[in-house]
């Protein structure tokens, strides 16, 4: 009861807003890399529906007079921000309760990644629980294309990260590292795996060749996240 969540990179729906609120939360940032969400007030107000008729009555009476999706976002006292990184470092530390991301931290930056996790760990407290759904596919066709191209290729502004299809291209165990790095105790609680590596490694680049096979195997996990202590 009043728990405080941060969810990172919520894409096209401000949703978690009004179901942490139905689930007891006190409150909650919702921080993105861009303006993504709908603000169709029916969507939500469909989604209140569904939450009553399920039982999950808390805080919706105050949700359902609301006229717009600001509105909704300050009932539930939920802060949406839309600049990433900087957005995550305007939150206080120790400040929360739950993080999770869903598909998110993929696309994050290779050179914001590091400084995403320790900002990560600043804000979760003590007590707090960290859950991150991560792809390890390409976004093109669901395999490991994205390899075949150099990092400086990659990371030019002009090619792969205002495309739509930008992952970050860090693989599982580099993930992990990152993680361990800033200071968590690392959880893994699934793996995904292609029963063989979907391409061939001498169609990678030549900074690809040499991975781990399981890391190139691995095409999504579920990662648990507390602080150490």
């Amino acid at each position: 009861e009043g728990f405080t969540y941060l969810e990172l990179g919520p894409g096209d729906s401000l949703a978690t807003a009004i179901i942490a609120r139905a689930h007891g939360a006190s409150g909650g940032y919702l921080i993105d890399a861009g303006a993504y969400a709908s603000r169709s007030i029916d969507t939500y107000r469909r989604l209140m529906a569904k939450l009553k008729a399920e039982g999950n009555m808390r805080g919706m009476s105050e949700l359902e007079d609301c006229r717009t999706v600001d509105e909704i976002l300050e009932a539930a006292d939920c802060t949406y921000w839309q600049d990433g990184i900087e957005a995550l470092r305007r939150v206080p530390d120790a400040s929360v309760d739950f993080i999770f991301s869903q598909a998110a931290l993929e696309h994050v930056p290779l050179g914001e990644f590091a400084d995403t996790c320790r900002q990560l760990y600043r804000i979760q407290r003590q007590a707090g629980v960290g859950s991150h759904r991560i792809d390890f596919q390409d976004h093109l066709g669901g395999s490991l294309n994205s390899l075949r191209f150099s990092e400086t290729l990659w990371e030019a502004a002009w090619f792969a990260p205002g495309s739509g299809f930008y992952t970050n291209r860090l693989r599982f165990s580099e993930v992990l590292d990152h993680f361990r790095a800033a200071g968590f105790e690392v959880d893994v609680r699934g793996v995904r795996r292609w029963d063989e590596i979907p391409l061939a490694p001498a169609k990678l680049d030549p900074a690809f060749r040499d991975l781990a096979e399981d890391d190139l195997l691995i095409s999504g996990a579920l990662i648990g996240l507390r602080k150490n202590g």
